[in-house]
């Protein structure tokens, strides 16, 4: 079973910051058509965005249609929807070697492209992906936020009161507990 919500980029949460400005903002994003992926990133969207569509590219391929940049194979999906684009104008496919205008494919490939966003590493269908909690969360939403995945994630025993994980130890200090990686709290934080 994996984790309802996994941390892309802790180191990050302090990155550039000087007493006199503002930790990275933190998102959690979901992705996935069915039963969704809950990614926790610092930085800003776009950026967060870019952390996560890596991550998803190494984790969790099934999420992204890969470009195929550097390493990666292109997504079959790709060429059959820019296949399909360019057949809905008239066009020839696949490109003739010796075209003289580039422009229709161009504008074909626009079409072919347009319900998916874009990241260096690939493209994720737009409707499934999206912000679950934004920079303006706090700290008590988000602890309330793992809270609600895990009461829904684990059903095999006891859920620790700051991480909301399952753990071994059923004692009511939860002493087999450590600090939450995600929020910071400590077990004295819960009581």
């Amino acid at each position: 079973m994996s984790a309802p919500l996994t941390v892309v980029n802790p180191s990050e949460r302090h990155n550039h910051q000087s007493r006199w400005s503002r930790p990275e903002p933190r998102f959690i994003l979901w992705f996935g058509a069915c039963a969704p992926t809950y990614l926790m990133v610092w930085g800003h969207l776009e950026d967060a965005l870019e952390e996560c569509a890596d991550w998803l590219a190494e984790n969790a391929p099934g999420h992204i249609m890969l470009c195929g940049n550097g390493n990666d194979t292109r997504d079959p999906e790709l060429d059959t929807l820019l296949e399909e684009a360019c057949r809905e104008k008239g066009l020839a496919w696949p490109i003739p070697d010796d075209c003289d205008d580039m422009q229709p494919y161009w504008d074909a490939e626009q079409d072919a492209y347009a319900d998916l966003t874009s990241t260096e590493r690939g493209y994720i269908p737009s409707d499934e992906w999206g912000i679950a909690l934004n920079e303006h969360a706090t700290r008590a939403d988000v602890k309330a936020f793992i809270a609600e995945l895990a009461e829904r994630h684990y059903s095999d025993g006891p859920v620790c009161d700051i991480t909301r994980v399952t753990v071994a130890d059923d004692t009511e200090n939860h002493s087999n507990c450590e600090d939450c990686v995600v929020c910071g709290a400590t077990p004295d934080d819960a009581y």
